[in-house]
């Protein structure tokens, strides 16, 4: 988890009062927004009933389904900080503070491009590259890089599985990353 800064940390609390939420569930939401870089947001807080997804265009899942005012409010959410992160680089980048350390942004190989898709899931990072039918999954400090094939994939979950792996959402179904061709895995 990234540590807000102080300007952060104002914008957080001034986004939480203005949607009614308390701070730590807006510095949860902005940590998964920011992680998936406002593609599939997965988040899990109490504040939003549990846990849910977002992705812009309006697609959200809440745990609580029959709550249509907190699927609004918690959408509305979502989209400012989705915002915020996309629109103005240099506002996002002074969201969080930036140790020396840090790895870049772009922690996937710099030959794969921008993702289609990317996010954390169950502590791991993943990024999704339709163009050229890759999957990169950061665990554990090593990358692995899969061949997706013909796959389109939408959101991740666990498998449930011992090993910790994750499905991903197919235009077949469940897809369990694990069973697509090995390409590459390297220390990062």
């Amino acid at each position: 988890m990234r540590e807000l800064s102080p300007k952060g940390m104002q914008v957080v609390s001034d986004v939480a009062q203005r949607h009614g939420f308390s701070v730590a569930g807006v510095t949860a939401m902005v940590q998964a927004v920011a992680a998936a870089r406002g593609d599939l947001v997965r988040f899990r807080h109490e504040d939003f009933g549990g846990h849910g997804q977002w992705m812009e265009g309006g697609s959200i899942t809440l745990a609580d389904r029959f709550d249509p005012a907190l699927r609004h409010r918690v959408a509305t959410l979502c989209a400012e900080l989705a915002a915020v992160l996309r629109d103005d680089a240099q506002a996002a980048s002074e969201l969080f503070v930036v140790h020396a350390a840090e790895p870049a942004a772009h922690w996937w190989p710099a030959e794969l491009g921008e993702p289609n898709c990317a996010g954390v899931c169950e502590g791991m990072r993943y990024a999704w590259f339709a163009n050229a039918h890759r999957m990169v999954i950061e665990r554990d400090g090593e990358r692995s890089v899969y061949d997706t094939l013909d796959h389109y994939l939408g959101g991740c979950a666990p498998t449930g599985s011992e090993g910790g792996g994750l499905n991903f959402i197919s235009q077949r179904g469940m897809l369990d990353v694990t069973r697509l061709p090995l390409i590459a895995r390297a220390p990062c």
